[in-house]
């Protein structure tokens, strides 16, 4: 049984900035709910630098968009995804 705090997808760690959290809590969202989002959603918009993912996924009739950034999380000594932007769009 995993009892880390923090979900997975595609084995890295998911971790919110202080901005994408706030944004997380505004839309109604908790990490888990953007891990299983995650796993339905298709890449949409700009193309990005290498290792930023920009994806989208519909919930409830809603459109919304999460920018995820692969990072070296210096705490836990692994890599992890930052979640930098989760917002609805039109």
């Amino acid at each position: 049984m995993d009892t880390d705090i923090y979900p997975r997808w595609n084995g890295k760690v998911l971790i919110p900035t202080r901005s994408a959290q706030e944004e997380m809590d505004f839309e109604g969202f908790d990490l888990r709910q953007i891990a299983e989002s995650l796993d339905m959603a298709i890449p949409c918009g700009k193309h990005r630098k290498e290792g930023i993912f920009e994806l989208c996924f519909e919930k409830n009739r809603r459109k919304f968009k999460i920018v995820i950034a692969e990072s070296f999380g210096y705490f836990r000594k692994e890599q992890i995804y930052l979640i930098i932007h989760v917002k609805g769009v039109k």
